[in-house]
């Protein structure tokens, strides 16, 4: 019996440690690609904020980036925030902002997103400063890592705009070579 009773405690306890696995696993708020830019912290909780430099002027580019929020990016889960006026001047009449927000792909966040587009310094083109920010008011939690889901928000709307780009990495979302151990 006191066998069998133990056997039964070491099948049980090894089911146990495999469903936590499972249930861990699937917690997990970012689906790769692009999950390899974790950030803990940057924003108090985690944020990402990236410069690209694209070849569009910033008028045209601006309204490119609401065009592919309104017909919700590449994932269907992007948004336009409907400001008025949508796309609104940022520190000057040539800079422009716009803003957004995106679902994670198992419906537990809700991200912000901002795009800040303004002239290139080499007087062709626009720097965009585009930045992702994790959801503020999580129920019984706090975003402070991301487990790389702001950067992939970003990563997979420029991706999915199909422009040729630079970017920089400006704050945040760490490449994984640079991570400091905490």
């Amino acid at each position: 019996y006191q066998r069998r009773v133990r056997g039964t405690l070491a099948t049980a306890m090894k089911t146990g440690i495999a469903l936590l696995f499972v249930l861990f696993a699937s917690a997990q708020a970012c689906v790769p690609p692009d999950c390899s830019r974790v950030d803990h912290g940057t924003c108090v909780n985690a944020c990402c904020k990236v410069q690209w430099v694209v070849q569009d002027e910033p008028e045209t580019f601006v309204n490119k980036i609401a065009a592919h929020l309104a017909a919700q990016g590449g994932d269907g889960r992007y948004t336009l925030r409907q400001n008025n006026p949508t796309v609104q001047p940022w520190n000057s009449n040539t800079s422009f902002v716009v803003q957004g927000q995106h679902i994670s792909l198992k419906n537990l966040y809700v991200d912000t997103l901002h795009f800040a587009v303004t002239p290139s310094a080499t007087g062709s083109g626009s720097t965009v400063l585009a930045f992702s920010h994790s959801q503020d008011f999580v129920l019984g939690n706090f975003a402070y890592g991301d487990d790389g889901q702001n950067y992939k928000n970003l990563a997979f709307f420029i991706k999915g705009m199909g422009v040729a780009y630079d970017e920089t990495t400006v704050m945040g979302c760490p490449l994984p070579s640079e991570v400091v151990p905490e």
